[in-house]
């Protein structure tokens, strides 16, 4: 929600479109975020079946999204926000 709402205020300010540039800056960690509260979800309903199952789906998936933000990274993404006008 905060990301929304700070892609609205620049998208105001640089009369820029919000929708583009929270696609542009913000889509790599709303999916990184989705992905970790899917896990967590998971983790919580496997909690009353067994605690060692939980780690059989915590490591594989824990490992891909740290691959996954490597690979964003090398390709070029960045740290800071890019808000030129296009």
């Amino acid at each position: 929600m905060n990301s929304a709402t700070l892609a609205l205020a620049i998208g105001i300010t640089e009369r820029a479109n919000p929708i583009r540039f929270w696609i542009k800056n913000f889509l790599p960690t709303g999916i990184g975020y989705l992905t970790c509260g899917s896990i967590a979800t998971l983790l919580f309903m496997l909690h009353g079946i067994g605690h060692q199952l939980g780690y059989l789906v915590w490591m594989p998936m824990a490992a891909l999204v740290y691959f996954f933000q490597k690979v964003y990274l090398q390709k070029g993404g960045r740290g800071g926000l890019s808000h030129q006008r296009a």
